[in-house]
């Protein structure tokens, strides 16, 4: 047995803006309270465009965030994460720490039950994507207190060119 039950669910989504206050931010919270996942919901930043233009034309005012992604983890973060305008995706680190975890007939995991938190999230450009990273940017992979781990994770709308 290696963990009780799953740690990360992600759904990627065909919808408007990801927010706390929508069916999304809802339906996360009770995977993550209850199972204790780390719930990562995602849509394409097209969707969210449309859906924030046609709110615009309706209510009048500004556009609303530009929020494809909704983080929801264990421990009670809820984060959305908004797409910058000009970027091709998000870059998110996440921290894992391990927890002892047990089943009905008392047996525990060996504490190999791990729980994500998200640290940070940054907006991912094109220029980054060819090469040309800014100067002073590194990518480094680094282990945390307690032996935890940190991972990074990219999601963008358009793909990598070669």
């Amino acid at each position: 047995m290696r963990s009780v039950g799953p740690n990360l669910v992600i759904a990627l989504l065909m919808d408007g803006p990801q927010l706390q206050s929508r069916w999304s931010g809802r339906y996360a919270t009770v995977l993550a309270d209850d199972p204790r996942s780390s719930v990562l919901t995602l849509t394409c930043a097209g969707m969210v465009d449309l859906s924030n233009e046609a709110y615009r034309r309706v209510h009048g005012g500004p556009a609303g965030k530009r929020s494809i992604g909704l983080w929801k983890d264990a421990k009670g973060g809820q984060t959305e994460i908004a797409l910058d305008l000009g970027a091709v995706g998000m870059v998110l680190q996440l921290k894992r720490s391990s927890v002892m975890e047990w089943v009905a007939d008392g047996r525990d995991d060996g504490n190999t039950t791990g729980y994500l938190e998200l640290l940070r999230t940054d907006p991912l450009f094109e220029k980054v994507l060819t090469g040309s990273a800014p100067a002073g940017s590194k990518r480094t992979r680094r282990s945390g207190k307690n032996g935890s781990a940190e991972k990074t994770l990219i999601a963008s709308g358009r793909g990598v060119r070669r």
